[in-house]
């Protein structure tokens, strides 16, 4: 079962239209809600940046798992009415599935490329 959102509290912030704008403008460069981005620069004094590249990818994988899921459900469907699975079908499956284990990797790969440069970094700094 999923962690469940208890963000239920609701804080009003008066902002001016400008401020509103600029708000808005750098929620969406940090690829974060308006609610996130305020969050995180009250919290934490920064926007927590995500470099675009994972935010790229992650939404790829999100777009590649709802094709699948889509397949998947066309396959499912296609199977009961005729009986069997066509092999374009698995065909398409497996071409989808592919481009997911591709774009996981890509992820990863950044993810541990950032991980391993943020620990020289510190380390560098304590140095």
């Amino acid at each position: 079962m999923g962690k469940k959102n208890n963000k239920d509290r609701v804080i009003l912030v008066r902002c001016s239209e400008w401020e509103i704008r600029q708000i808005n403008e750098l929620s969406r460069k940090n690829h974060q809600t308006r609610s996130a981005y305020v969050r995180n620069c009250a919290l934490h004094g920064t926007a927590r940046e995500q470099p675009v590249e994972i935010m790229d990818a992650l939404r790829d994988l999100d777009y590649l798992n709802r094709k699948i899921g889509n397949n998947i459900n066309q396959i499912v469907k296609a199977s009961h009415a005729r009986g069997f699975v066509m092999k374009e079908d698995t065909d398409a499956l497996s071409r989808l599935l592919t481009r997911l284990d591709k774009s996981y990797e890509k992820v990863y790969r950044k993810l541990v490329r950032k991980r391993h440069g943020n620990h020289k970094a510190a380390a560098s700094e304590r140095a």
